[in-house]
């Protein structure tokens, strides 16, 4: 196997561990979201597990970034693995709300110290040049979407393990879920000992030929980070809200079992996931009006089938409709962010901004509105500022010309 070949193996592998992170990340929210509504709470009680990871996150990322650089990034990883399973082992022994919340936020502290490095590192480690964007937004989408498309769905299955004390209550399997993702933080310190022991044994590859055509063809394509930003807004607002508030409708109204919950947000986030994957050969649809409705629309319908649907082919479906237009909306977030270089890590900084915000916001927000005005009107809110971000991206990409000559 020649250096280029190993170097491309290495960059593959390297995203098993966002994979991971990810996959404990949504198992616990997931997991402290059906508990506290399995200890009685409302929607705006079971929106605060993520609006208080999100409210961290967004606090420390930033504070985090100042600190980390190319020579400490594995340390950082290393120790936000290690917080992790920590907090996440110690939620398997926390019984009230108020020490799983004050873990919940020990969590997002870990999730920056290994988020934010997490990009450092990776940055060090592909040299392998001649890959687009593109290309690599689309992999890191698949690779994390897979992820949280994981943790739901095993934890689904662990929360049913074992018999409630009382008729409605809880069983032990919230334990289980909680002392397994402790155990895979655990395992990925060896994941990043193998990836980081392979970059001391082998000599740096040689660039074979230098690729600055790889994004030449964007070079002079407008700058529309600012436009994802709308997008994600909307777009993540709408995802907080499914995440957080439909919890208490498939467990309340409708009376689905944590398995049925959990697959239902499986087939979201592996529909995000694909569509990532399916986007890695992507051109100019992201400057493009009519692909941006499309998707739009999608997340429209998926919000609607959540958020009225009864039975659960509906709501599968829902599922995945809303996957298709999260995927794209986290893809098109991230290619504007990146396609531009020299302002790269200021925009990835402003995405990183917006995800909390928005995940702190939407999800209280969210509550609050189905606690006043029924389970079904966040629903509606969120379609309505989904298709209003859409009109208004479709009218400036309707107007922007493209210089490109490619297009």
């Amino acid at each position: 196997m020649d250096g280029k070949s190993q170097g491309r193996g290495q960059a593959v592998l390297i995203y098993i561990l966002p994979a991971l992170l990810d996959m404990v990340l949504s198992l616990v929210l997931f997991v402290g979201t059906v508990r506290v509504i399995k200890m009685g709470g409302d929607a705006t009680r079971a929106a605060s597990v993520l609006a208080v990871w999100s409210i961290v996150y967004v606090v420390t990322s930033p504070l985090i970034g100042r600190l980390v650089n190319s020579g400490n990034a594995r340390r950082f990883i290393l120790g936000g693995c290690l917080l992790f399973a920590l907090s996440s082992g110690l939620l398997a022994v926390a019984t009230g709300y108020s020490a799983m919340l004050a873990l919940v936020g020990v969590c997002a502290v870990a999730t920056a110290l290994f988020f934010t490095p997490f990009q450092v590192f990776m940055k060090d480690v592909d040299s392998a040049g001649g890959r687009s964007v593109a290309y690599s937004t689309g992999l890191y989408t698949f690779s994390w979407s897979t992820g949280s498309a994981c943790g739901p769905f095993v934890a689904g299955f662990l929360l049913q393990l074992g018999k409630p004390a009382t008729a409605g209550g809880e069983g032990p399997g919230w334990r289980y879920a909680f002392l397994f993702g402790a155990a895979v933080c655990l395992l990925m310190p060896v994941v990043l000992a193998f990836v980081s022991g392979g970059r001391t044994r082998r000599p740096a590859a040689p660039a074979a030929t230098p690729t600055p055509t790889a994004n030449a063809r964007y070079s002079s394509m407008p700058d529309l980070a600012w436009l994802g930003w709308i997008g994600a807004v909307a777009g993540f607002a709408a995802l907080s809200i499914v995440r957080a508030i439909f919890p208490a409708r498939a467990m309340g109204p409708l009376h689905l079992s944590e398995s049925t919950l959990g697959s239902i947000f499986f087939v979201l986030s592996m529909t995000q996931a694909l569509l990532g994957l399916a986007l890695m050969r992507s051109r100019y649809w992201m400057y493009r009006a009519l692909p941006v409705a499309a998707f739009a629309v999608a997340g429209i319908i998926g919000m609607l089938c959540l958020g009225f649907g009864n039975t659960p082919l509906m709501l599968i479906a829902g599922a995945a409709f809303f996957g298709i237009y999260s995927g794209a909306f986290c893809f098109y977030m991230v290619f504007h962010a990146l396609v531009h270089p020299k302002r790269a890590g200021h925009y990835v900084a402003v995405n990183e901004s917006l995800v909390g915000i928005t995940g702190f916001l939407a999800p209280l927000l969210g509550g609050v509105m189905a606690d006043a005005w029924g389970i079904h009107f966040p629903y509606l809110v969120a379609a309505l500022l989904t298709l209003a971000a859409m009109t208004f991206q479709v009218w400036i990409h309707g107007k922007t010309k493209l210089v490109n000559s490619e297009q």
